[in-house]
């Protein structure tokens, strides 16, 4: 986020990088270059009242420079790879708002398992030295009907 920090004026990368997170912890942050600067757009998993903010005005000897970064995150595979809740968990088989959780603490914490409570699921963040785990999201109750997927998903990221 360095080449954003350094091409925005300060107040600007001020809101975006504090107020904004501080505002809207329960959703992601995505970023495009417009005509007029940056765009900065809060979503949720399922796209409702997704708010945008800016554009933010770009330096100029930073424009070309930006557009290849936001380009690159744009198009880069999620990098939790296939342990991505989106990857084998289907998003109806928690609460909404458990979805949303689920996917912010994994995204957060790269260091994470899921471990299956009786009929709920729950991230566990691993030590820094791997071993040590405790429970950091959950356990979030599991729709009967999608019990068995979610088992599956948790045992084959576990398998691993």
């Amino acid at each position: 986020m360095y080449i954003l920090s350094e091409s925005l004026s300060a107040d600007d990368w001020h809101f975006i990088d504090k107020v904004l997170i501080d505002r809207h912890q329960d959703r992601a942050m995505s970023y495009e270059v417009v005509p007029g600067g940056l765009l900065v757009r809060m979503w949720t998993i399922d796209n409702v009242n997704d708010p945008t903010y800016g554009p933010f005005a770009i330096k100029p000897e930073y424009r070309i420079k930006v557009e290849h970064y936001i380009e690159k995150l744009n198009n880069e595979p999620c990098p939790l790879g296939d342990s991505c809740p989106s990857e084998g968990i289907p998003e109806e088989s928690l609460a909404s708002e458990d979805w949303n959780a689920l996917n912010r603490t994994v995204h957060q914490n790269y260091e994470t398992s899921y471990v299956i409570v009786k009929d709920s699921i729950a991230v566990l963040q691993h030590g820094s030295d791997g071993a040590e785990k405790e429970i950091v999201c959950g356990p979030l109750p599991i729709k009967t009907e999608y019990q068995q997927v979610v088992r599956g998903f948790v045992d084959a990221r576990n398998a691993k």
